[in-house]
């Protein structure tokens, strides 16, 4: 019964990655690479990242906070 948990939870894992890269590079770089760039969410990306790895930040204080900024930068900016 282990090894079908571990290798259900291998494949979820790797299901939750791929969505991640797709919908990243989405956000990134809608137009494909050919494209323009949105800056401002690769140094959000960069920055969360930042966040969680080396000052251990808590994963529900950087949405809130991503949401916050992207909230402020719309309203602002448009």
């Amino acid at each position: 019964m282990t090894g079908a948990l571990s290798g259900v939870t291998a494949a979820i894992v790797g299901v939750v990655l791929n969505l991640a890269l797709v919908f990243g590079a989405a956000v990134i770089a809608p137009n494909g690479l050919s494209g323009d760039i949105n800056w401002f969410a690769a140094a959000m990306s960069v920055a969360a990242f930042v966040a969680l790895y080396k000052f251990k930040a808590n994963v529900l204080w950087i949405v809130l906070l991503g949401g916050l900024i992207g909230l402020v930068k719309t309203f602002l900016f448009g």
